[in-house]
């Protein structure tokens, strides 16, 4: 996602990584009236692309190699040995 806008079911494995909203959107799972009327809304108002372009450049310097490499170590700090608290990803603006 380093600065590619992001459109994914909401049961993606990795849907923590679209939780930018302006970089992102997700549609429900297995829904594709749901996906239809999301790809018609974009379509219909092309200014959503621009800003989401923008809202994924705005995060992409959060995801490198080296940054979701030390988020991952921490996610298993945390579940397997309860070492540090509950990572938050870095591309993820709280």
């Amino acid at each position: 996602m380093a600065g590619v806008p992001v459109i994914s079911s909401d049961n993606a494995g990795a849907k923590c990584l679209f939780k930018n909203q302006s970089a992102s959107f997700t549609f429900l799972n297995k829904n594709v009236e749901d996906l239809m009327d999301l790809l018609a809304y974009i379509f219909n108002n092309k200014q959503i692309i621009t800003i989401m372009k923008e809202g994924a450049l705005s995060i992409a310097d959060n995801i490198t190699p080296y940054k979701c490499a030390k988020y991952l170590v921490n996610i298993f700090s945390y579940y397997f040995f309860g070492e540090v608290d509950s990572p938050s990803p870095p591309w993820v603006k709280c």
